[in-house]
């Protein structure tokens, strides 16, 4: 029997600037009913997520919330690549926090990570049809538990930049960009 992953957190999806409140959460909706039933290891399915309530009584008040969890075996061995995956979904979806949380086994321990979008303002509100943030930073755990061949310490940074696409560590406070 392996080791039990245990992995959960939450989206946080704006709605108080738009007109239409809404609109960016239909948009996710659908983003995140498209996501398979079931998936290839490791796995990112839509069974994992689920949305707040759409009134305060039902736990909405300024921002919606996408729940999201799941149980696996041992994940934290396939981490870059279950991340990989998720950060393909953020790619598509309207958020500008997201909190998620890694438990695992004896194994290598517990993490938490930070998402966090840029310049949502000029994207969610300011474009017509909104778009999606392409820049982001991240902060927390490390990218992936084992060693790259090519990179042996990128598995050991804690603050990453995504711009457009592609992952970057975070230069230290100061540095040019």
């Amino acid at each position: 029997m392996g080791h039990e992953s245990v992995v959960y957190g939450a989206i946080i999806v704006p709605s108080w600037k738009d007109a239409d409140p809404g609109r960016l959460l239909t948009h996710n909706q659908t983003v995140i009913a498209a996501l398979p039933e079931s998936d290839d290891w490791p796995f990112l399915t839509r069974p994992m997520f689920a949305f707040s309530g759409i009134s305060v009584r039902t736990g909405h008040y300024a921002s919606f919330v996408i729940h999201f969890g799941a149980t696996f075996k041992a994940v934290e061995w396939e981490w870059a690549e279950w991340l990989a995956k998720f950060e393909h979904l953020l790619a598509h979806l309207f958020w500008y926090d997201a909190y998620l949380h890694l438990h695992t086994e004896g194994t290598v321990g517990d993490y938490e990570y930070h998402y966090g979008a840029e310049a949502t303002t000029e994207r969610f509100y300011k474009s017509e049809p909104p778009v999606p943030a392409d820049h982001w930073t991240l902060s927390g755990g490390p990218r992936s538990f084992t060693t790259s061949a090519t990179d042996p310490q990128a598995s050991f940074v804690t603050e990453w930049v995504y711009l457009q696409g592609a992952w970057q560590p975070r230069p230290p406070q100061g540095s040019p960009r």
